[in-house]
């Protein structure tokens, strides 16, 4: 359409000083032309309103149908992804990755067996990025998924989690990313690192100690950093200060 708006324009700048019969005639045909395109266009948007409103139609009752089956517990992925659809990624009927989804990937690919967890979906850009249990990451090209090489895993999203946690020693600046009731429920398992880490007594007061050295009980009263509770940080900025 924009070429052809171009055409008749440029031609009737000639005409403007010329009344060429040619012109005239090329004239004739490109406004004919021009006529047959927007009667398409119009068709076309007609076309595409109406397939739209179909498939709209179509989704909002297949979207009841699946919130229907999460009530009656009857669906195989997570129902969030009935409502976020940017992340989740079908590769058949019975293979969903979500966020969260844990993969297996055969030693072909990077050389060993490992197990990564799904962290986002940017299906539009063909991949997947994904944390393994050490902590390395990678992304993964939509199209590898289900082959052999890479297959779901029979770990849970909790359990990769507690692996991930148990694989490395924590810093106390860790503790700031990692949910402390599994901190709690694993803490007879987990490596601190011997950086200064803070534990409140039972007496209440605060102590610095060596994280390497920490015994179970001193893992297990840690104090828990909270950047935003400004009663904990002035008191530990005088901890210091003293």
């Amino acid at each position: 359409m924009d070429k052809n708006s171009s055409s008749i324009a440029a031609i009737k700048i000639q005409l403007v000083h010329s009344d060429d019969p040619a012109l005239q005639k090329e004239l004739a045909r490109y406004q004919s032309q021009h006529d047959k395109l927007s009667q398409q266009l119009a068709n076309f948007d007609e076309d595409h309103a109406t397939k739209g409103e179909q498939l709209e139609h179509k989704i909002k009752r297949h979207r009841v149908y699946l919130l229907d089956k999460a009530e009656e517990g009857k669906l195989f992925f997570d129902p969030s992804v009935i409502t976020n659809t940017d992340q989740v990624y079908i590769i058949d009927s019975d293979y969903v990755i979500t966020v969260g989804t844990v993969l297996e990937v055969s030693d072909r690919i990077w050389g060993d067996n490992a197990a990564y967890k799904v962290v986002s979906i940017a299906a539009k850009h063909g991949f997947l990025n994904t944390i393994n249990v050490e902590g390395q990451t990678k992304q993964f090209w939509l199209q590898e998924l289900g082959r052999d090489e890479i297959k779901l895993s029979s770990l849970s999203a909790a359990d990769f989690d507690k692996q991930q946690l148990l694989s490395k020693r924590l810093t106390y600046e860790n503790l700031d990313s990692i949910e402390p009731s599994i901190y709690h429920q694993l803490v007879d398992q987990i490596n601190l690192e011997d950086d200064g880490f803070l534990i409140q007594t039972s007496s209440g007061a605060l102590q610095l100690i060596n994280g390497r050295q920490a015994t179970t009980k001193q893992k297990g009263q840690v104090l828990w950093p909270e950047s935003t509770n400004q009663t904990q940080c002035k008191r530990v900025m005088e901890f210091y200060a003293t």
